[in-house]
């Protein structure tokens, strides 16, 4: 038994946080030559774009909560009451993503995948801009992979609109949105982790 408490979440910013950290997850393959994967007898298929969203779910929430408060070994996936196979395989998506990303790119891949139907280019960068002043006054949770100097690293890029037109040709170059006219919308994309025995 844990000695972990935690002043409780409201029942429906718990139910957001559940709901976008679990869509990042499919379970699929169940009943297929596929079982065996990963020993769970089941492959995961990781939407990225709702692991994105995951993140920013749980940033948004750390900025607009008064406090959260952890104490003891109780787990975010506990906190979130998500399962901790799901949390876990997220947590590793975002971790591989950021590994190969620069900071501004990650952290506009996490406000940019808040929309399902797109954000306009002008409405995006003042997302990037709200990001940085709520994210500069807070430290965020370690599961989501923003640091300050991820933050700093945005900031610099949005000095100016050269800055920011090299970070959108990057997201283009890098496959990460579509554009219809002025909206900028996160391209989805799967990760499948499965049994290659």
């Amino acid at each position: 038994m844990s000695d972990a408490t935690v002043d409780p979440l409201p029942s429906d910013v718990q139910a957001e946080l559940q709901t976008a950290w679990h869509n990042a997850v499919e379970r699929v393959g169940e009943g297929t030559d596929y079982d065996k994967a990963l020993g769970f007898g089941i492959n995961f298929r990781i939407n990225v774009s709702k692991a994105f969203k995951a993140a920013w779910t749980t940033a948004k929430i750390y900025f607009t909560a008064e406090k959260i408060k952890l104490t003891g070994d109780l787990s975010p996936a506990t906190l979130m009451g998500l399962a901790s196979d799901a949390f876990t395989l997220v947590v590793a998506t975002l971790d591989a993503l950021r590994e190969h990303m620069g900071g501004a790119e990650y952290v506009a891949c996490v406000v940019l995948s808040r929309s399902e139907e797109g954000i306009p280019v002008g409405e995006f960068k003042k997302n990037l801009q709200d990001f940085i002043r709520l994210g500069g006054e807070q430290v965020l949770p370690w599961y989501i992979f923003i640091s300050k100097p991820m933050i700093d690293e945005l900031e610099q890029t949005l000095e100016t609109d050269e800055k920011f037109e090299d970070l959108l040709e990057v997201l283009r170059n890098k496959d990460w949105i579509d554009e219809k006219g002025d909206t900028l919308r996160f391209k989805s994309r799967h990760l499948v982790l499965k049994d290659t025995a």
